[in-house]
């Protein structure tokens, strides 16, 4: 298990799946290919909000009902948009607790209020962010939780609950998030209403990461990785990677920029603790240091891997980095490489014995990197330099992230079929992703699906898939080698779905939100 999210078995305790983001499950002894064919919904609870977070799963989790204590069960979490979080049993869909976090007096904030005007995620603003779960923390285990809300005037906040598993009781007293740093950028000070918690948290070593974009592109907006102590929420380090607005783009002209959205994806962790995150389109300073570094530290249209050092003080710092040759232009054409989340891969071991530590991402640009984490790249102005570039594989870009599983990787491309693209071992000291994938006949359209993969062992593998519609979600199964479709629910009513929305695959059951209900399909 990658970072510090620890779990019994099956547990989904963080966003696909792991801190690595491979969305790979491996311990699903109950669903096969054989039987995925039944899958029937075993119930739809129907909640008070759009369930863009992806659905949280828990083992044997002690419930308290007014102080005492009604057994261990297993659990479905579910966060809404309308700042509510639920636990339901993970098999009966009984409800054990829910809570509003919103304040009193406070409510969602409305994408149509003018201090946000983004229609992007309508009508209600709140928990957008896929929280994440320390079994561990505290007496019964906690659950953190970013939500947004509004007086209906001039305050908009955000702020970062600890929540109880056993009570959904704020265990530590919330914290609102602030942070400011030094630069001439125009947003060197944190502003709630310009900024989009969408990149699920991080949960490693004790510290929380939680990720800003813009919304809509709205200026002036920078990109923000702020990181929190789990034990009582202090603010441990500020990150912003747009501190100088420079040089600014036709489409960005105030100097915006470098959001961390990464169609929800968390910002993804190794197993050395270095945090991996990709950026929007913006800023970046070709301007260069004598170590490759630009040299007023804006990352516009980029892949950070950040140090997050602990002593003599706590900070992040940008240890390596990978910037397309061609960034200008893609800030100019909002291109943005943060249109997907950074996928840490296990070791890649080629034929000599020899292990590559690599990572994958894939945007708007049309192309997906495949790079080395012990030298991402950096920028040359001539060409990229990196481990292998598949170009122009996905014409119309991306809009979600990929899945790793039996060396393999699985992406999907806005307008195109879910594709499984193979490493090739042919160069016995350089494995590389094969040029031509084995792709679904299904073709998924805007914005593209976000792949899960459950699996017993190295055996039973199944690659689910969340289509999109804005009358009816459909949930799909597919073989793992051949991507032949095994199963799909087009034939059920559940409801619209919502964009980016990840599958939650766990003891012998799939979990997925839509604009009102958690839906649970089982044998």
């Amino acid at each position: 298990m990658y970072g510090a999210v620890v779990a019994n078995g099956a547990d989904v305790l963080t966003n696909h799946n792991d801190n690595a983001r491979t969305g790979w499950v491996s311990d699903e002894k109950i669903l096969t290919p054989a039987n995925v064919a039944q899958l029937k919904v075993l119930y739809q609870n129907t909640v008070d909000g759009q369930v863009y977070a992806q659905p949280l799963c828990i083992s044997d989790q002690l419930i308290k009902i007014s102080g005492v204590s009604a057994g261990k069960h297993d659990l479905v979490i579910v966060a809404t948009e309308n700042g509510s979080v639920y636990a339901y049993d993970a098999t009966t869909g009984k409800i054990y607790w829910q809570v509003s976090l919103l304040s009193p007096g406070y409510s969602a904030v409305q994408a149509s209020d003018p201090e946000i005007n983004c229609s992007d995620l309508q009508p209600g603003i709140s928990i957008t962010a896929t929280p994440v779960i320390d079994r561990h923390a505290g007496p019964h285990g906690r659950i953190f939780v970013v939500a947004m809300e509004t007086d209906g005037q001039e305050h908009f906040d955000y702020k970062l609950h600890a929540l109880d598993l056993a009570s959904g009781k704020d265990a530590i007293e919330p914290v609102v998030i602030a942070a400011s740093v030094t630069g001439q950028g125009p947003a060197t000070t944190f502003v709630p209403q310009a900024e989009r918690s969408r990149s699920a948290l991080l949960l490693s070593n004790g510290v929380i990461y939680i990720g800003f974009a813009g919304f809509c592109d709205n200026p002036p907006y920078s990109g923000w990785l702020l990181s929190y102590r789990e034990r009582d929420l202090a603010q441990v380090a500020v990150f912003n990677d747009d501190p100088n607005g420079s040089p600014p783009s036709s489409d960005l002209p105030d100097g915006s920029g470098g959001g961390i959205w990464q169609a929800g994806l968390g910002p993804a962790c190794d197993d050395e603790g270095y945090v991996y995150v990709a950026t929007g389109n913006g800023p970046f300073d070709q301007s260069l240091t004598a170590r490759g570094f630009p040299s007023n530290q804006d990352y516009g249209d980029s892949v950070l891997k950040l140090s997050p050092r602990i002593r003599p003080h706590h900070d992040l710092t940008v240890s390596d980095y990978f910037t397309p040759y061609n960034q200008q232009l893609e800030a100019t054409y909002d291109q943005d490489l943060a249109a997907g989340g950074v996928v840490v891969l296990p070791a890649i071991i080629d034929t000599r014995g020899k292990a590559h530590a690599l990572m994958v991402v894939a945007g708007k640009d049309t192309n997906v990197y495949l790079l080395d984490r012990h030298n991402v790249g950096k920028f040359a102005a001539a060409q990229n330099e990196i481990y292998q570039e598949l170009t122009g594989i996905m014409p119309n870009g991306v809009f979600s992230s990929a899945a790793y599983f039996m060396n393999s990787v699985y992406i999907d491309g806005v307008g195109m079929p879910l594709q499984r693209f193979q490493f090739d071992f042919s160069n016995p000291e350089k494995p590389v992703l094969n040029m031509t994938p084995v792709q679904s006949t299904q073709v998924f359209g805007y914005p593209s699906s976000t792949p899960s993969i459950s699996s017993n062992g190295k055996k039973d593998g199944i690659v689910w898939a969340y289509e999109y519609n804005t009358n009816n979600a459909v949930l799909r199964a597919f073989d793992p080698i051949t991507l032949t479709e095994l199963y799909d629910t087009s034939g059920i009513v559940i409801g619209p779905g919502v964009k980016f929305a990840v599958p939650t695959v766990f003891a012998g059951k799939v979990y997925v939100g839509t604009s009102n209900s958690l839906v649970a399909f089982g044998l």
